[in-house]
């Protein structure tokens, strides 16, 4: 069975998953949520590379024109210093969005722009003080708006610090403080939370605040599931020989400040929830490609300060599909 990529490569995972879920901005699990906070490490490896590229078929707004959509995300973590207690990385992460057509919130006469996204840079510090205990703190700095590098965009300002302890060969406490200025809920304020990693045979469970995970490897079959007021998210995976055939479901929302011109507190807000039905290719240990199809569903713009408090219409495309190319890379 090891010398089965897809069986190496996910018994490799799920030693790592709850570290992979919590990794700079979700980005290694289906749900990929802006807002998942810097926590965690890179599950062993060095050296991070994924890209994630997704682009949708022209779609109806309801009461305006058709659009296509383009969704770029990536992510990178890079090593500085890595010592047996004491490690530094720097981190880089940029996600885009375009359309093409002109869609407009009617109530605000606030015209979407066809091209927006954010990037970040961030530095990571950890040390591990020992085999159960321990620290790191990760700080981020970017900017979000309608061109990269524009000296109209807004500053988007992040960090984590994340203590680990280990109970005993179960069980591992978490606790992390998060601050962002630009959350898709509880924006601007410092969210404490905490979890409790308990392991039991191919099954981690995640049980904390304010997210909610679970991963199970049974011969064949893999499932994760996560669930938390920034996004939920669930992915059913057949090792069938070296591909792997994957299904899931997932809802992510996202903001971008300095896009709204007539109200300095509103965002501009994008969510939608997603089916995916693909094909991964394993190679070796972290590393991998993946062609999906992914049905959007319930795709809606809108204006406001978060994802409870919306100040316009809401701006809904029609349901649609679209082809996902996803890598990742780790040495």
């Amino acid at each position: 069975m090891d010398d089965k990529p897809g069986f190496h490569c996910e018994r490799e995972g799920m030693k790592h998953a709850f570290l992979l879920l919590l990794t700079v901005g979700g980005l290694a699990v289906p749900a990929a949520a802006q807002e998942m906070p810097f926590l965690g490490d890179d599950g062993g490896n060095p050296f991070v590379f994924v890209l994630d590229s997704l682009h949708a078929a022209p779609a109806e707004a309801v009461g305006g024109p058709k659009t296509a959509m383009s969704e770029q995300k990536m992510l990178v973590s890079i090593p500085l210093v890595t010592g047996e207690e004491t490690s530094w990385k720097a981190l880089v992460k940029g996600q885009r969005l375009t359309l093409d057509e002109d869609l407009v919130i009617a109530d605000r006469n606030f015209t979407l722009p066809r091209d927006f996204g954010s990037a970040e840079v961030g530095v990571g510090w950890q040390r591990r003080s020992s085999e159960k205990q321990r620290l790191s703190v990760v700080g981020a700095l970017g900017s979000t708006g309608r061109s990269l590098l524009s000296d109209r965009n807004a500053v988007e300002v992040s960090f984590n610090v994340l203590s680990e302890n280990k109970a005993d060969d179960e069980g591992t406490w978490i606790y992390f403080l998060n601050y962002s200025n630009n959350r898709t809920l509880l924006n601007n304020v410092p969210l404490p939370g905490f979890a409790y990693v308990l392991k039991k045979d191919s099954t981690v469970y995640v049980m904390g605040v304010p997210f909610i995970f679970f991963f199970t490897h049974s011969g064949r079959w893999l499932m994760n599931a996560a669930l938390s007021p920034f996004f939920v998210g669930s992915e059913v995976t057949y090792i069938w020989g070296w591909p792997q055939l994957f299904a899931g479901l997932g809802w992510m929302p996202r903001s971008y400040q300095n896009l709204v011109t007539d109200d300095a507190e509103d965002r501009l807000f994008y969510e939608k929830k997603e089916g995916v039905l693909g094909l991964r290719l394993p190679f070796g240990k972290q590393k991998s490609a993946s062609l999906a199809y992914v049905h959007n569903f319930d795709r809606k713009f809108y204006l406001g300060e978060s994802t409870g408090k919306i100040h316009s219409d809401v701006l809904t495309l029609k349901d649609g599909g679209s082809l996902q190319l996803k890598m990742k890379y780790a040495f």
